[in-house]
């Protein structure tokens, strides 16, 4: 309503899915789970990403590792009580709690010299999870519509782990031949913008 302030985008939505016979609560829950209440973890993400970029192009005090290891921690048992002591730790705010503290622990993550954290990461299954993350964020809520529409009858203890494959299998489709071809077609684009500058002159 008026406290949330997205009423006109409320009655847009509606009005695109009348053919359907969308109701009100099921528009406001969408949007409550999708853009635009999602634009802070994007946001974060950028400035996070900025952030490990300005950081692993020099030399780090060891201030500064302290520092960044002791947020982190916070952030860590932070990030535990909101989830098993009190989940309304800010009230209304609380929302901002866990990409704030996962934010944290993440930057920790990548900017660790733990040579166990850095193996994790960069090897092996969540590697890959990473790389086809976007694609599967992408396809993860149309398959879910499809799967409760066509997949009812699946027993239930094998619908979660069907699901997950699917979602998974879809994303690394997606990223072997739409995102890789797309991305090595900018690099091409880029590299052949910046020789041709080089060649040219400023």
């Amino acid at each position: 309503g008026v406290h949330d302030g997205l009423d006109g985008l409320v009655a847009a939505e509606m009005a695109l899915g009348a053919p359907w016979g969308w109701p009100e609560s099921i528009v406001r829950y969408l949007l409550l789970h999708q853009l635009p209440s999602y634009l802070v973890h994007f946001a974060l993400g950028i400035v996070l990403g900025r952030a490990w970029l300005v950081w692993r192009s020099r030399e780090q005090p060891w201030i500064e590792r302290v520092i960044v290891g002791a947020l982190s921690a916070c952030a860590f048992g932070l990030l535990y009580r909101m989830i098993a002591v009190d989940g309304r730790l800010l009230g209304e705010l609380s929302w901002i709690v866990p990409p704030l503290c996962l934010g944290a622990l993440l930057f920790w993550a990548v900017t660790t010299r733990w040579s166990l954290v850095q193996t994790i990461l960069a090897r092996g299954p969540l590697a890959f999870l990473g790389r086809v993350s976007y694609s599967a964020y992408l396809y993860h809520l149309p398959v879910l519509l499809l799967w409760n529409a066509y997949a009812r009858s699946l027993p239930a203890w094998t619908s979660l782990p069907l699901y997950l494959a699917t979602v998974l299998a879809i994303a690394t489709l997606s990223w072997r031949f739409v995102e890789q071809p797309f991305l090595r077609k900018k690099k091409k684009m880029v590299s052949g913008t910046i020789f041709q500058t080089a060649e040219n002159g400023p």
